[in-house]
């Protein structure tokens, strides 16, 4: 993937996250208090089959611009 700043090649990874799904929550929202459940407002990252969550935890697909310092992830949405 092109970095959408500087346009040279991010690195592929992903964003791991334990037994609660991976979302972007909203400046001034606070998380969900309960596991497995999303922040009111919250917008889930797209999950990568890694098995059963409950087991495995959640993670998502990830890039990273060194140059930049920029994570970019895609969302469910």
């Amino acid at each position: 993937m092109e970095c959408p700043y500087c346009k040279k090649e991010m690195s592929e990874g992903y964003i791991h996250n334990g037994r609660q799904p991976i979302h972007w929550i909203p400046d001034g929202a606070k998380p969900a208090m309960l596991a497995y459940n999303i922040a009111k407002g919250g917008v889930n990252l797209c999950h990568l089959p890694t098995g059963p969550a409950i087991i495995n935890g959640y993670s998502a697909e990830a890039y990273y611009c060194a140059d930049c310092k920029v994570v970019l992830a895609k969302t469910e949405t």
